[in-house]
């Protein structure tokens, strides 16, 4: 027997999105009914939902309050509607479109397959957050997990707002004693779920900031959810990354740690992006010209370094190039040729997504080229690069070096992760199989390829965080622009991470 649904929206002010949001619910593969508690929008939103309801007769229900009473309460009114009206999952979303509703389907499935409660979170493997800036997921992330050792919840996403209850569970709260109104109420009704003994399962879903409305999301509400009076005066993730290290000089908290970790590194992160703008000002006034070269075995990092160092570059005056394999013309063609019309004009940094360098290891490897085509290819890279290096453009050269156990894991977390599904190619399959092939090509590649004029520098990127930032630390040290001196930012890359190619360097790959 299939169960009966129910989701219930909250509105407040939601015109922009509430026809669209019926029409897409009223669509889903499984059936769900619709109850949409508004606050009295005076946008006219449920007026709106008066008039869809002769599209979905019996499916589509309103409750309209007074007034602007909470979220907290919006929901318990619906909880109460749900359990008098017999449905079997009654389900919780925003109404904005930060919750993808096809995913209501899995929420509801979880709960068919024996989990009592189901969370659509944003804290685990594969779940995400999109258009959010680094302050607020920084606070997002800090508040759960604030609650979760407060509170003892096995939950990492405890102020998430996508969840599904069996109705029992509903019925076995005593709904009367859950007083917050904010997004505290999600870490409460969690909490008393877990106390009761109910069983909780995390899947993960992409949160992605709404495009129509206002967000209600006010400074009261995020106080209320890092706990209410515990933490009002955190104002700010500066002062909540204070409180969190106070913290963990106490108990050695390994997630604390471990997010006081994130928060160091975006915060020099940015600071190193900033002395990257002071470059690229320098390289554009100064009609330089910049090649940075990303090489490494599938899965190394290189995709997320370039990320880092582009971010917030002025796009001008910067490019990132990462090819096609080459056209049937360009098969005919000088093997240098389609590279070099993508080399940096004056005043131009170009970052390789991978470069010529597939001939030196991947193409051999994988039967793209020939062997004459691959020694031809070696005989001729240094010239061409000394060729580069006497018409004054710079040469940075990366190898991001991983482990086998590590690259294995990222491509377990690929797979496993929807948004990154498409990274995983019929080449990547092959670098576990043929670990031991890449590791003879690469190193024939640095012996005959590493010059005085275009050296090699090595990463080691098992830690993707700091191999971005010793990455970035070194191309800023290799030049002498002028707020270099001035800067206060340290831009010495570590000599354990990044290293020029040495025969005997000790490389984790």
């Amino acid at each position: 027997m299939k169960s009966k649904n129910l989701v219930i929206v909250p509105t407040y002010n939601e015109i922009g999105n509430i026809e669209e949001m019926v029409d897409v619910v009223m669509g889903l593969d499984t059936p769900f009914d619709l109850l949409v508690v508004d606050d009295n929008s005076p946008d006219g939103t449920s007026d709106k939902v008066v008039e869809l309801q002769l599209k979905y007769p019996d499916k589509l229900h309103l409750i309209k309050r007074e007034g602007k009473l909470g979220l907290g309460t919006a929901y318990i009114k619906g909880f109460r509607w749900g359990i008098d009206n017999k449905y079997d999952i009654i389900s919780e979303m925003d109404c904005d479109f930060s919750h993808n509703p096809q995913d209501l389907i899995r929420l509801a499935a979880t709960i068919d397959e024996g989990s009592d409660v189901a969370v659509g979170s944003r804290y685990i493997d594969g779940g995400g957050l999109i258009n959010w800036p680094k302050s607020r997921i920084f606070l997002s992330k800090g508040a759960s997990l604030y609650a979760k050792l407060l509170t003892g919840l096995p939950v990492n996403d405890t102020t998430a707002g996508f969840v599904a209850y069996r109705r029992h569970v509903l019925e076995s709260i005593n709904l009367d004693l859950i007083k917050f109104k904010g997004y505290s109420f999600q870490i409460q009704m969690k909490l008393a779920c877990h106390l009761l003994g109910f069983k909780i399962t995390e899947i993960p879903i992409t949160f992605k900031d709404r495009v129509k409305g206002v967000s209600k999301l006010s400074g009261d509400i995020i106080t209320e959810a890092i706990m209410g009076e515990q933490l009002e005066s955190i104002k700010t993730s500066e002062e909540l990354f204070e409180m969190l290290k106070a913290k963990t000089k106490i108990d050695h908290n390994p997630e604390i740690s471990k997010v006081l970790y994130n928060y160091q590194y975006e915060k020099e992160l940015l600071e190193l992006q900033g002395e990257m703008v002071n470059l690229q000002k320098w390289i554009s006034e100064n009609n330089k010209k910049v090649v940075v070269i990303f090489e490494g075995r599938d899965a190394a990092g290189k995709g997320g370094a370039i990320k880092r160092f582009r971010e917030h570059l002025n796009p001008r005056s910067m490019r990132t190039v990462a090819l096609n394999k080459p056209t049937e013309i360009e098969i005919g063609q000088w093997y240098f040729r389609r590279y070099i019309q993508n080399l940096p004009n004056i005043g131009e940094i170009v970052f390789f997504d991978r470069s010529w360098y597939n001939r030196a290891v991947v193409e051999p490897i994988m039967g793209f080229c020939t062997p004459n085509q691959y020694e031809r290819f070696m005989a001729q890279v240094s010239e061409f690069e000394h060729m580069l290096y006497e018409d004054d453009v710079y040469i940075i050269k990366f190898w991001f070096s991983i482990s086998k156990d590590e690259q294995l894991y990222r491509f377990q977390s690929r797979l496993n992760n929807p948004l990154k599904k498409w990274k995983y190619s019929p080449v990547d399959e092959k670098g576990q199989e043929y670990w031991d092939q890449y590791t003879y090509y690469k190193d024939q590649m640095f012996s005959r390829t590493h010059t005085s004029f275009s050296p090699w520098i090595v990463v080691k990127a098992n830690d993707k965080k700091k191999a971005r930032l010793e990455s970035i630390r070194y191309v800023l040290s290799y030049f002498d622009y002028p707020e270099k001196k001035q800067t206060s930012v340290n831009i010495s890359p570590d000599p354990n991470i990044v290293s020029r190619y040495f025969r005997l360097n000790n490389q984790l790959d």
